[in-house]
């Protein structure tokens, strides 16, 4: 018969070893829980952005919009200066160094001193 001796630490060295895979496993599953995370975040961050440079191009184009609206007020504005201008000079016409004529009746004779 085979002297047999039993290794009086196996079952300890064998409880420590489950132990630490169990902890590699739990180990594992926060990593791919944190990277799926982080995943998820990142496709978010990309989405943000893209929405952002949507924003931005549409700010450009409403931007270049305004200006050349507001290029066509500055014209109109100075037609409608000039326009008024004119139809002032029409309408009320600078005094003349002249003195005005007074108005007389046609049958009015001339009064006697």
């Amino acid at each position: 018969m085979l002297n047999w001796r039993r290794d009086p630490g196996y079952e300890q060295r064998m409880n420590a070893l489950a132990i630490r895979m169990q902890q590699a496993e739990s180990e594992i599953l926060r990593v791919r829980s944190d990277s799926e995370l982080t995943r998820n975040e990142a496709e978010q961050i990309k989405r943000e952005a893209d929405q952002i440079k949507r924003e931005t191009e549409l700010i450009k184009r409403e931007t270049e919009l305004i200006k050349r609206e507001t290029e066509q007020l500055r014209t109109f504005n100075a037609k409608l200066r000039a326009l008024n201008a004119s139809g002032r000079l029409l309408c009320c016409p600078p005094e003349s160094n002249s003195t005005p004529t007074t108005a007389t009746e046609p049958d009015c004779k001339p009064s006697s001193p």
